[in-house]
């Protein structure tokens, strides 16, 4: 008539089961934690690559170095609009870190033509050597910055880094 309660377990035995449950709610959320959230087809979207390219604005100068070079060898033309949007961006580093990873494209990076002209008028001299840089590995298709290239590679005020990368780009654009 009345009810027989439960067995009650120790602690002991229950605890393995408990485990295994927090185990399994929980390894999502460190896989995610340790290995980053996995995209589709294994390609990282324009957002988390835009996202990687600001945190150069607060890495240390040898990890967004080595970052600018290592990003366009790994994503290549899936990381060109991150990198074109980069060039406006506030910090120097990020400008200077993207309009180097657009010339590691070479040709490919044509689509960034515009937004490389734009970077070579920058303030920063870093940024200006770097854009010209990625225009003269861009090459022929790259043939609208050769006036402002031209004017760079002859002007006095320029940098001479500035100046030597804007007579070496005219030179392979003109190839």
């Amino acid at each position: 008539m009345g009810r027989t309660p439960p067995e009650r377990r120790s602690l002991r035995e229950e605890l393995p089961t408990a485990l295994l449950i927090v185990a399994v709610l929980i390894t999502p959320f460190i896989l995610i934690a340790v290995f980053g959230d996995v995209e589709p087809e294994g390609s990282p979207s324009a957002e988390r690559i835009a996202m990687r390219i600001a945190a150069w604005a607060t890495a240390s100068q040898t990890e967004w170095k080595a970052d600018m070079v290592a990003l366009p060898k790994e994503l290549g033309t899936a990381a060109l609009q991150p990198l074109i949007d980069a060039l406006g961006h506030a910090h120097r580093n990020v400008r200077e870190g993207a309009a180097h990873a657009l010339g590691e494209l070479g040709a490919d990076a044509a689509p960034a033509v515009q937004a490389l002209t734009r970077a070579f008028e920058d303030e920063d001299d870093f940024v200006r050597w770097k854009a010209a840089r990625a225009l003269g590995n861009i090459g022929p298709a790259a043939a609208s910055a050769l006036p402002l290239l031209g004017l760079a590679a002859e002007a006095e005020q320029e940098t001479e880094i500035v100046r030597a990368s804007a007579q070496k780009a005219v030179g392979q654009i003109k190839r």
